[in-house]
This record gives C-alpha cells, structure tokens and sequence, in this order.
C-alpha cells in the first residue's frame, strides 16, 4: 500500500509527497509539511520526484514559482517570487 494512502489521501491521490521539511527553509515558512503532496509547479503537473526537479529547474528566477499543493482536504496555492 502506498505511504500516501496509509497517511489518509485516497486511492486516485497523486503528486509528489514531502518527507520533511527544514527548519527555517522557504518550504516551512510557506508551510509545507511532511505529508503534503505537491501537485503542480508553475501550472504543470507533478507525480515524481524527478518531475519536481525538472519543473523547478525549468522555473524562471524573473516570473518565481508558482505551486500548488495540499496537505489532506486542504488545497494550497503560493507564488514565489525570486528576483530581487
């Protein structure tokens, strides 16, 4: 059975699911968690975590991050904007 199943998403869930999260980091202070699946990035689907990374590096440091997630029902959109 898959971890994301036994933490409560159903069957059909997909995304790529956070194993944990540093003290400090952006993804905390954005309030990413252990258990959150991570669906897209910058509008395009993500089911591995190779997907994840290719997507990232792909990202525009100009235009930021665009993702999209959830933590059980609870869906969440954040922009991240890089350029200074």
């Amino acid at each position: 059975e898959p971890v994301r199943n036994r933490i409560g998403y159903e069957r059909e869930a997909w995304g790529v699911l956070v194993s944990g999260v540093r003290r400090g980091s952006t993804a905390e202070k954005i309030r990413l968690r252990p258990g959150s699946l991570i669906l897209k990035v910058n509008g395009q689907e993500v089911k591995t975590p190779t997907e994840l990374q290719v997507a990232v590096g792909k990202a525009d440091a100009e235009k930021g991050l665009d993702l999209i997630w959830r933590w059980g029902k609870f869906f969440r959109r954040v922009r991240l904007n890089f350029a200074q």
